[in-house]
C-alpha cells in the first residue's frame, strides 16, 4: 500500500522539480534601511527609513523555453519598508513591477505594470541611482499620474542590441469609458547606445490629460562616460506640461515640472579611499520657464563602500536652495521629507545599509 502511495507522490514531485528547472525561476530582492536627519522641514528631525539609496524589495522572475528561438518570461516585484513590515506603492503588493511577455531574436514584447522609457534611461545615468537626492524630483521620470516612475495598463516594446544601439517603447491605456476620447493614455520612446564606458541616450514621453484636450510632453536627453578614474554624467530635460499645469495656474510651488520648464543634471563618481568605495556627487538645477518662475537647485554628495558583493554602506548629504517662492523637498528612491516653506534652503543627512540578494 505505502509503496503504491509512494509512487504517485514521487511522479507528481518529480514533475514539479523539472517544471521548476524549465520556467528557470529565480527570487531576488533588496533590503535597504537608514536613519536620515533632516532640518529646514517640517515633521520628524530624526526618521529611520526604508529604501534610501534603493527601494526595498522583493522579487520574482523566471523564463520558459518555448523552443524556435522564442522564451515565455515574467517579472513580478513587491516594493515594502523594512521599517515597518508594510507594502510599499500606495499597499499594490507587486507595485514596483508586474509583467509577462514573450521573447524572440526580434525582441520582447511585455504587458502589464513597467517603468517609463524615460525612466529607463535616467535610472543608469543618476549616479545615485534615483537614490538620495534623487534626480527625479527635478528631471521627470514621465510616469502618468504621479512621478513614480511606472504606467499602469502598458504594451512594452524592447529591441535586440544592434551594436550597441537599443530601443524601448511602451503605450499605456488610460482605459476611458468615452469611446471617443484617449485620454490618459500614455506613450513613449527611448534610443540608447552603450559601447564599453560610453552610455548616450534620449527618450520622449507624452501623456494625455484625463479629458484629452491637451498633454504633458517631456524630452530627455542624458549620458555618462567611465574613464575609470572618474564616471562624469549629465542629464537635460525639456518639458511642457499643459495637460496637467493649466494656463491660469502654470507652476506648483511644491513640486517641479510646469507648463513651460527646463531641468538639468550634472555628476560624477570616483573612486576612492577603500576598495569597492565610491565618492558621488550630483548637482540638479530646475528652471521654471514660466511668470511663476519657481527655480530651485540642489547639490548632494555622498560616499558608497562595498562590503561584498552584495551589501553596501553608505552616507550621504545634500541640500536643496528654493528660489523666489519655490518649496520644493529632499527626496530619496522612498521618502519625501517633509513640507518645507517658500524660498528655504533645506537639507537632510544619511547613514545605511543596502544588501541584495
Amino acid at each position: 500500500m505505502k509503496s503504491k502511495l509512494a509512487i504517485p507522490v514521487l511522479a507528481s514531485v518529480a514533475l514539479a522539480h523539472s517544471a521548476f528547472a524549465q520556467s528557470n525561476i529565480s527570487i531576488y530582492g533588496i533590503a535597504d534601511a537608514c536613519i536620515a536627519i533632516s532640518h529646514g522641514m517640517s515633521g520628524a528631525k530624526y526618521q529611520l527609513n526604508s529604501g534610501c539609496s534603493l527601494g526595498s524589495r522583493l522579487g520574482f522572475k523566471g523564463e520558459e523555453d518555448l523552443g524556435g528561438g522564442m522564451k515565455a518570461s515574467f517579472i513580478l516585484e513587491n516594493g515594502f519598508n523594512i521599517d515597518s513590515g508594510n507594502i510599499g506603492q500606495g499597499g499594490r503588493f507587486f507595485g514596483r513591477k508586474s509583467v509577462v511577455g514573450l521573447k524572440g531574436q526580434l525582441g520582447e514584447i511585455q504587458l502589464g505594470r513597467d517603468y517609463t522609457p524615460s525612466f529607463y534611461l535616467i535610472s543608469p545615468i543618476d549616479p545615485f541611482s534615483l537614490g538620495m537626492g534623487t534626480v527625479s524630483s527635478m528631471v521627470s521620470t514621465a510616469a502618468r499620474g504621479t512621478d513614480s516612475g511606472r504606467n499602469d495598463n502598458s504594451f512594452i516594446y524592447s529591441s535586440p542590441d544592434f551594436n550597441g544601439i537599443s530601443a524601448k517603447a511602451q503605450y499605456s491605456l488610460g482605459e476611458s469609458t468615452s469611446t471617443a476620447t484617449r485620454a490618459s493614455d500614455a506613450k513613449g520612446f527611448m534610443l540608447s547606445y552603450k559601447s564599453g564606458a560610453l552610455l548616450l541616450g534620449a527618450a520622449f514621453n507624452n501623456q494625455a490629460n484625463a479629458a484629452d484636450t491637451a498633454s504633458d510632453r517631456v524630452s530627455t536627453l542624458g549620458g555618462s562616460y567611465d574613464l575609470g578614474y572618474a564616471k562624469p554624467a549629465f542629464l537635460y530635460q525639456s518639458g511642457k506640461w499643459e495637460g496637467t499645469r493649466t494656463a491660469s495656474v502654470p507652476s506648483s510651488a511644491t513640486s517641479a515640472f510646469s507648463r513651460n520648464y527646463q531641468s538639468y543634471m550634472l555628476g560624477v563618481t570616483v573612486p576612492f579611499g577603500f576598495t569597492g568605495g565610491n565618492l558621488i556627487a550630483s548637482y540638479k538645477r530646475y528652471d521654471d520657464k514660466t511668470v511663476s518662475n519657481y527655480d530651485a537647485n540642489q547639490t548632494t554628495i555622498g560616499y558608497k563602500l562595498a562590503l561584498s558583493k552584495r551589501t553596501k554602506v553608505y552616507t550621504a548629504y545634500s541640500v536643496l536652495t528654493n528660489k523666489n517662492k519655490s518649496a520644493l523637498a529632499i527626496v530619496d528612491a522612498t521618502t519625501t521629507y517633509g513640507t518645507v516653506l517658500a524660498n528655504s534652503k533645506p537639507s537632510t543627512f544619511w547613514s545605511g545599509i543596502e544588501h541584495s540578494f
